[in-house]
C-alpha cells in the first residue's frame, strides 16, 4: 500500500546490482541458503518479523502481480526480480528484501563488535 502524500518511486536497479550490495558473506550463497541465513542472523539478533500490510507493487520493477513479501518490511518483489529462475510453486523458503538484508547484517556486526 503506498502510504499517503508519498510517491512511489520507480527503481531502475536490476536485481543483480541488488545483489552485488550484498554481504560478502553471503554472496557465494543460493537464493534459499542465503534467506536462511539472513533470518538466523535476525533471530540471533532479536530483529522482530513484520506485522501488517505489505506493498502491493515490486520494489524491484514497481509492477503487481504474484510477489514474495519480505519478513521484515513492507517491501515485496517477484521472484523473477530476485533472480530466482525455477516455477514459484518451488518457493519453499521465506523471503527477506536486500535493504533489510544489509540493515540485519549491520546489527549483527554491531553485536559482534559490542
Amino acid at each position: 500500500m503506498e502510504k499517503p502524500g508519498k510517491e512511489k518511486e520507480k527503481s531502475t536497479n536490476s536485481g543483480k546490482r541488488k545483489q552485488n550490495q550484498l554481504p560478502s558473506e553471503l554472496r557465494h550463497l543460493g537464493l534459499k541458503e542465503r534467506m536462511k541465513t539472513v533470518i538466523k542472523w535476525a533471530r540471533q539478533s532479536g530483529v522482530p518479523l513484520h506485522e501488517g500490510d505489505t506493498d502491493d507493487d515490486c520494489y524491484i520493477c514497481n509492477n503487481g502481480g504474484f510477489v514474495l513479501c519480505c519478513e521484515f518490511c513492507v517491501n515485496v518483489a517477484h521472484p523473477e526480480c530476485i533472480g530466482f529462475k525455477g516455477k514459484s510453486d518451488d518457493i519453499d523458503w521465506d523471503w527477506v528484501c536486500d535493504l533489510c538484508v544489509q540493515d540485519i547484517y549491520n546489527v549483527t556486526q554491531k553485536k559482534a563488535r559490542g
